[in-house]
């Protein structure tokens, strides 16, 4: 970086996530979200998932007690289920890959209703195909794949820093790297000042923000909400429940306290809504969700209630918005089971937005 005349070093302190070193069979219990038997029916139903986080990724492969078959190889994607995966063998016979390894390997699978991984060239020809019991993510792979929301939600807590923390990390990375003991940097007369550097600034007071008839303050970046500019009424919706962890009881009390919420203090008026409970095993693919929403187009707006599963939210969002034209607000599951009052006036203030109303405005410019 330069400023003026003077080159600058640029550091800072980042943060990247790496597939934790484990067994597959641990991972893909992290997955499903079990931590007990690992059956056909529950790896089935999160296959996608499964085959997200394992596509590319290196795994190390051993028989159990035969360390000279240990081999890294890249996964390309999930197979066939061991007892079920054909192959022809030197001899041109044809077996499964549990039966080759009971019979060729003398190591009977322990799960041969699991996927098997489809590893090497793509071009090989039989594929390579590895049971999951034998195999370990490889440790300190580089992936730029995205995250899911509770990796996301730990990533930001673990990168949430005060200033102050963040400014001796980067104080102590500079001091280990020792810049002004470089003979490269010694031999062209260079050095690092160890310090930040100092440059003029002024601090803004943040505007009030106004609203139907009130105006607050704002105290670092927070305010409580109160009656919108201009709120617009919600006559005709319904709740649409796709998370089979969601139940009744909690849909209802989570549709009061919105319709409470609204009233006071945000001054809008929301009737009781329609509830309807959909399995969501049934309702995955975006054709199905896309039959539902055609059912529900006059409404203003249906409130789906989502698992915590990001292809759930993109088949609800190209379902209603690019193939049916209706509005939704997604909410997850955890968030409607004893909701918290911040968390729906959070809501409402989407809601309202898309109702055509105006929530809130700048009280003054600041200066």
């Amino acid at each position: 970086a330069v400023l003026g005349w003077k080159p600058f070093l640029n550091v800072d302190v980042s943060h990247k996530a790496f597939p934790k070193m484990m067994h597959v069979l641990d991972m893909v219990q992290e997955v499903c979200g079990s931590y007990y038997q690992l059956t056909q029916p529950l790896v089935h139903q999160n296959h996608d998932a499964v085959n997200r986080f394992m596509k590319m990724l290196k795994v190390v492969y051993m028989i159990p007690n035969q360390p000279n078959s240990r081999r890294i190889m890249r996964v390309n994607e999930l197979d066939s289920p061991a007892k079920d995966a054909r192959f022809r063998n030197e001899q041109n016979v044809e077996m499964t890959v549990a039966d080759y390894f009971a019979k060729v390997k003398q190591v009977p699978l322990r799960y041969p209703h699991l996927p098997c991984l489809w590893v090497g060239s793509r071009q090989r020809q039989p594929r390579i195909l590895l049971p999951m019991e034998f195999c370990t993510i490889e440790p300190n792979q580089v992936t730029n794949r995205q995250m899911t929301p509770n990796q996301t939600s730990n990533m930001i807590r673990s990168a949430a820093t005060s200033t102050q923390i963040r400014k001796q990390k980067i104080m102590d990375s500079v001091a280990r790297a020792n810049y002004n003991s470089d003979p490269c940097a010694r031999e062209f007369s260079i050095s690092v000042n160890t310090d930040f550097t100092k440059v003029p600034a002024r601090i803004l007071q943040p505007p009030s923000i106004r609203y139907h008839s009130n105006s607050v303050n704002v105290q670092k970046g927070v305010w409580r909400a109160d009656q919108f500019c201009t709120s617009n009424q919600l006559q005709n919706w319904t709740i649409v429940c796709l998370d089979d962890r969601t139940k009744p009881p909690a849909l209802q009390e989570f549709a009061q306290m919105m319709i409470d919420q609204g009233r006071r203090p945000l001054g809008m008026t929301i009737a009781p809504p329609k509830i309807l409970t959909v399995r969501t095993q049934r309702y995955r693919e975006k054709d199905t969700i896309e039959a539902k929403f055609k059912e529900l187009k006059d409404q203003q707006l249906i409130l789906v209630v989502i698992p915590d599963q990001k292809e759930i939210y993109n088949y609800v969002k190209q379902a209603a918005e690019i193939s049916v034209g209706v509005m939704t607000q997604c909410v997850k599951g955890k968030n409607v089971f004893r909701p918290k009052p911040s968390t729906v006036g959070n809501i409402l203030l989407k809601v309202n937005a898309k109702l055509n109303g105006l929530n809130h405005t700048l009280y003054e410019t600041p200066r």
